[in-house]
């Protein structure tokens, strides 16, 4: 299946606090959290994951654009990714 097939493609929404920086139809997404680098890809499993340094969405015309996160939550359900940009860690 192409990358512009409907089936191909997640829906991310990045969210800070002044609100949405990123909303859009995406191929893939790369992430980074302490285990390493991972990839999300249509018909994902459903995970939360912290995320640190930054996100690689790769777009539906094939490009590619970063988003620098320092602290971030991502939940992926179905082909829905939202990312939660700036969450604060406490000290245990």
């Amino acid at each position: 299946m192409a990358a512009n097939d409907p089936k191909r493609r997640l829906f991310l929404k990045v969210l800070t606090r002044r609100g949405p920086s990123f909303d859009a139809e995406v191929a893939s997404i790369t992430g980074f959290n302490d285990t390493g680098e991972f990839d999300v890809l249509p018909e994902h499993a459903q995970f939360i994951s912290l995320i640190k340094d930054k996100l690689v969405v790769r777009l539906l015309d094939g490009k590619t654009q970063e988003i620098p996160v320092d602290n971030a939550i991502m939940r992926v359900q179905g082909e829905n990714i939202l990312v939660f940009v700036g969450i604060k860690q406490g000290k245990a």
